[in-house]
């Protein structure tokens, strides 16, 4: 249990150990909640939604995709990954590579060609990264859709329309 609990933890990005922002409360709210969705669920539909839950992980998360693309470029004999050129990547930092130059990353990919597997997981990568620099900013207003029209909200009185009194009405004594 406790290790399906650290692999329902991770496809949500969340540590399962007390660190500056996880509690003790919060790691016990998390277990208990995972363990009545378990006795809900049952051993067979939990484990189906995990692993599908983990292949999505894979498949979307920027961390995930971000080692996917550094293995790749490994594996063609690379000696960093275009997410190392681009963020600086954990792996070739690690390893101690420096951040390429924009001259420099050309010329690696001049002499090793990106695959197509290649270009298909940099492009996930970097649609995901783009989602996830958007969602910390604030959403641009749409226009209201003509299907719905205008939010549906009260008139207002004539003397608070724009152009109309902004004193305080006089009543007679």
């Amino acid at each position: 249990m406790k290790r399906l609990f650290e692999r329902f933890r991770a496809t949500r990005g969340k540590p399962v150990t007390v660190t500056s922002t996880v509690t003790i409360r919060s790691l016990d709210r998390a277990w208990t909640a995972f363990v009545k969705r378990w006795n809900l669920e049952g051993r067979e539909a939990f484990e189906t939604m995990l692993k599908k839950r983990e292949a999505d992980h894979a498949r979307l998360s920027v961390g995930e995709l971000a080692g996917q693309v550094c293995r790749l470029s490994w594996d063609q004999d690379r000696r960093c990954c275009i997410a190392h050129f681009e963020d600086g990547c954990p792996h070739c930092r690690e390893l101690g590579v420096a951040r390429p130059d924009r001259e420099e990353w050309r010329r690696t990919v001049e002499t090793v060609p990106v695959t197509e597997v290649e270009r298909d997981v940099i492009g996930r990568y970097q649609r995901a990264l783009d989602e996830a620099r958007r969602a910390g900013r604030a959403r641009p207003q749409r226009d209201p859709s003509p299907v719905r029209g205008p939010p549906r909200t009260p008139p207002r009185s004539p003397e608070h329309q724009r152009g109309g009194r902004h004193e305080a009405p006089s009543y007679p004594a």
